[in-house]
């Protein structure tokens, strides 16, 4: 009787082993098929808008994941000027360093991370069930995967790719926005500096007005009232001078903001207002509407609201 209980035992023992071992090698299969169709992904698409014409020729801030055009930003300065500021400096400072264009561009790389998750595979579920039997613990694993039919996965991968698109739409107007704000902030610049150069001008004229009025006074060659009148004019234009060095200050610093700076570098910038482009024909403007990013985008975006509403039909994905 004790031999045989032994020999229960020992093909009881036996059997654990083997069941033991059976889980081990059911797991080692089961985690592989998982990291297998975990990893199972098409490469990345990486088509982005092409850059507008106004500006094309200028760097812009974008990560080293996503594709771009025109110089290198090495052929550019990236720091701002001590002295005198160009126009093309400031363009070039603001595309490479604007905040907002950095978050755009964040965006854009987020989406397509998005755009990269939904050509991979739903992941499959690994589970595992114990159940007591009394003399030990049996264990049931089961890995599970949902199959997609009636293209379902792509049409999940069409709209994660047209969302991409759009935000590189939105960056491209952004770009243009930055810009276009830009540039008439510099002319801002621009003109107040004249404006400053005019108002020394008129008190420089004012002290001598009112030098030689009070030389006149003085020797009784007018009256005392125009003195004060010259003083008068005087004073006007010290504080008209006062107000355009505001007005000059708090151009420069919108300026400077642009890239990103509290406090502007540069000393002055340069250019000539009287200087101006010819106006395009008309022809020539009609056909830059086209190359408009927000009227371009507007084919993207009803592609995109389509690729969605065929997304949600649950009616096209049955077989």
């Amino acid at each position: 009787m004790q031999r045989f209980l032994f020999a229960m035992l020992l093909r009881r023992a036996d059997d654990l082993r083997r069941n033991f071992m059976n889980r081990k090698t059911a797991l080692f299969w089961g985690m592989l098929v998982f990291g297998l169709i975990g990893c199972a992904a098409s490469p990345p698409d990486r088509t982005f808008p092409a850059p507008r014409p106004l500006g094309s020729d200028l760097p812009t801030f974008r990560s080293h994941t996503e594709s771009t055009t025109g110089p290198e930003p090495s052929a550019f300065e990236d720091e701002e000027p001590a002295d005198t500021l160009t126009l093309r400096q400031a363009l070039a400072l603001a595309l490479m360093k604007n905040p907002e264009l950095s978050a755009f561009s964040s965006e854009i790389r987020a989406r397509e991370a998005a755009a990269l998750q939904a050509r991979r595979l739903p992941n499959p579920h690994l589970g595992a069930d114990m159940e007591d039997i009394g003399v030990g613990t049996e264990t049931t694993l089961r890995l599970s995967q949902l199959i997609e039919t009636g293209g379902k996965r792509a049409a999940r991968i069409e709209v994660a790719s047209l969302n991409r698109d759009l935000a590189g739409w939105d960056y491209e107007t952004k770009r243009i926005d930055v810009l276009t704000r830009v540039s008439q902030t510099f002319i801002e610049v621009l003109s107040a500096q004249q404006n400053i150069t005019l108002a020394e001008e008129r008190g420089r004229l004012a002290e001598e007005v009112a030098r030689v009025v009070s030389e006149r006074v003085r020797a009784g060659k007018v009256s005392p009232i125009e003195e004060t009148r010259a003083n008068v004019g005087l004073s006007s234009a010290k504080i008209e001078l006062e107000r355009a060095g505001q007005s000059l200050d708090l151009s420069r610093k919108r300026l400077a903001a642009a890239w990103g700076s509290t406090t502007p570098q540069f000393e002055k910038v340069a250019g000539n207002l009287g200087s101006l482009p010819a106006i395009p024909p008309v022809e020539q403007l009609a056909q830059r509407l086209s190359q408009n990013p927000d009227l371009a985008r507007w084919a993207t975006e009803i592609s995109q609201r389509q690729a969605v509403i065929d997304l949600e039909n649950p009616e096209r994905f049955r077989t």
